[in-house]
């Protein structure tokens, strides 16, 4: 296994049982078996890591996106099968990477469902990037706020209230 997995590994274990600023470079190299310099031969710091961590997250897996609700599914399932190191990082300096990390992937997938949809060019690129920014502000804060509230509603509510909002926001734009 790589040394960057193996870190990431390491880091996401321990994350699942204490809060970010508790782990320290020594703690994540103990667990793997590695010296603290192979760290950072890799890596800047732990926050580097965890960036690392968020660019080479595989949401979907190779499967094809074609719808939003299909994108919010994926973000749901990719949150409750890493819970805890999702809390852990939303209530750490690092917040920010995991909303970054939801937002580009939902930005992602919605411009080429918008994309998609515009069979006849009648949007303008420009127009099309900011609808889709626009809504993945909102769906992206509802999912932040979903998390941060203990998760209590089944991804099925959230999305039917999501889709109270936007469905047929593309063909509306």
């Amino acid at each position: 296994m790589k040394t960057e997995l193996k870190l990431a590994n390491a880091l996401k274990y321990l994350m699942a049982k204490e809060p970010l600023d508790n782990i320290s470079v020594k703690r994540l190299t103990d667990l793997c078996g590695i010296k603290r310099q192979t760290f950072y031969y890799h890596f800047r710091d732990i926050y580097d890591l965890l960036t690392w961590i968020f660019l080479n997250e595989d949401l979907s897996g190779n499967k094809p996106i074609e719808h939003w609700q299909e994108a919010v599914k994926t973000i749901i399932k990719y949150v409750e099968n890493n819970k805890k190191f999702v809390q852990s990082t939303l209530s750490s300096a690092g917040s920010d990477l995991f909303k970054q990390f939801i937002s580009s992937y939902l930005y992602a997938c919605t411009l080429k469902i918008f994309a998609k949809a515009d069979t006849k060019s009648i949007v303008t690129n420009d127009d099309k990037r900011l609808f889709v920014s626009y809504y993945v502000s909102g769906i992206s804060s509802v999912i932040i706020t979903w998390i941060e509230k203990g998760m209590k509603e089944n991804d099925n509510y959230l999305i039917s209230r999501l889709e109270l909002l936007l469905d047929g926001f593309v063909n509306k734009a």
